[in-house]
């Protein structure tokens, strides 16, 4: 899987995604992009924008993210990787947000390339993005 939105609707929707598969014993890997690796690395993954068009859409998500007793987005993709899925950034996009690699390596399990990622985990693989 592929997060690379910043956007807070996204990010759920793609670790809900991921904890789902999991749970059900299906293999799952996180190759963190642009955005959402930046929040990531920074820890601000909460302070992802709420990004849908209308305003109203935009206004009813934001409220019903604020009221509802779910885990943060931190704590899904913590227990994503409790669950055996493994946490990837992508190196180019390391680059270009000329991020620390010692701050990235700290947050997850490896930096590598898209190309090196999909071979290692070999054909088959299907990719959804976020």
């Amino acid at each position: 899987m592929l997060l690379s939105s910043g956007g807070y609707e996204a990010l759920h929707d793609g670790l809900s995604l991921a904890l789902s598969a999991v749970a059900l014993g299906r293999p799952v890997a996180i190759l963190l992009m642009g955005s959402a690796l930046y929040l990531h690395v920074e820890g601000h993954l909460e302070q992802a924008p709420v990004l849908a068009a209308p305003e109203v859409v935009a206004r009813r998500l934001r409220d019903g993210f604020a009221r509802r007793a779910g885990p943060t987005l931190d704590a899904m993709l913590e227990d994503a990787r409790r669950l055996g899925t493994r946490v990837y950034a992508c190196s180019g996009a390391v680059d270009l947000l000329d991020l620390a690699a010692e701050r990235v390596v700290e947050r997850v399990d490896e930096v590598i390339s898209l190309p090196g990622l999909l071979q290692r985990l070999g054909p088959g693989v299907v990719v959804t993005r976020f």
